[in-house]
């Protein structure tokens, strides 16, 4: 039997080869290591971004 943790990691991982995107962490510009400005996490494809959110965290709610 599957964990829903093997189970979610596998049809993640099946989404985002289908799909061609990843999930990634972006900062403002001017971040350096005395800080980070602007944190949010992206969903992209190539160069076209599908989703931004403010923040370190992604869940169901961020997508309309």
């Amino acid at each position: 039997m599957k964990t829903k943790k093997a189970e979610f990691l596998k049809e993640l991982k099946k989404l985002l080869k289908t799909y061609n995107v990843s999930i990634g962490f972006k900062v403002s510009d001017s971040s350096d290591t005395y800080g980070l400005s602007d944190e949010r996490m992206v969903i992209t494809q190539s160069n076209d971004t599908w989703l931004t959110v403010d923040g370190w965290n992604l869940s169901y709610k961020d997508i309309d």
